[in-house]
């Protein structure tokens, strides 16, 4: 009897993440907080404990002329009221200005992060940043917006596209217009990378200073 043939597995879509990431004055927070609270969902308060791995014989990471220590690869084990978890990213960058746009998203909940941080420890990653964080969630049509509290390094604002983007770039100006044109914010400074560079890099200032009427 002939069996059924069987169809071809497809590769499940890598998920992309495209977002900006902000510091701004007192003033503007205000600001941001009135607008969520009007106009967003709240979807939750999360407390984070993250390390992230490298291994040193094959390290991520690449030194800058500045002296800045950099990756565009990062591995990080997260502990968190809301169950553990494991992601990889790997950022992209644009040719013209070498700044990072967005990334490749490998992330999957565990139920034991501690085993998993052991298992990489075994596997070489010693090399670790370990960082801390409370998070408010809320989400607006096709963006997720989070205030991250972060030990050492302070608040921070996140916005992050939710839908399917063709143009990186193009999206992360749309991300800068919702946040002046949309939320009211007149004055920020926009990170160029995230919070493991500022933990490793303590005196390198890695905000761009913007400034835009509504």
């Amino acid at each position: 009897m002939l069996q059924k043939q069987q169809q071809p597995q497809t590769t499940p879509t890598v998920a992309q993440e495209i977002e900006i990431k902000i510091k701004t004055s007192s003033e503007n927070m205000k600001k941001i907080e009135a607008w969520l609270a009007n106009n967003a969902t709240f979807e939750g308060t999360e407390h984070h404990k993250e390390v992230y791995l490298d291994n040193p014989k094959s390290t991520f990471f690449f030194m800058h002329p500045n002296g800045e220590k950099d990756a565009l690869k990062y591995l990080r084990v997260r502990f968190s009221n809301n169950g553990g978890s494991i992601c990889f990213k790997n950022w992209y960058q644009d040719p013209k200005t070498g700044k990072t746009t967005h990334c490749d998203e490998y992330e999957t909940k565990v139920s034991d992060p501690d085993v998993m941080l052991k298992l990489f420890e075994q596997l070489g990653y010693t090399d670790q940043t370990r960082m801390e964080k409370t998070r408010k969630k809320f989400s607006v049509d096709d963006y997720e917006i989070v205030i991250d509290d972060v030990m050492s390094l302070g608040i921070f604002v996140e916005i992050e596209l939710k839908k399917q983007a063709d143009n990186p770039i193009e999206a992360c100006k749309e991300l800068e217009t919702f946040l002046v044109k949309k939320m009211g914010v007149t004055e920020y400074w926009i990170q160029n990378r995230g919070y493991v560079s500022r933990l490793r890099n303590p005196d390198i200032e890695f905000g761009e200073y913007k400034t835009s009427k509504k």
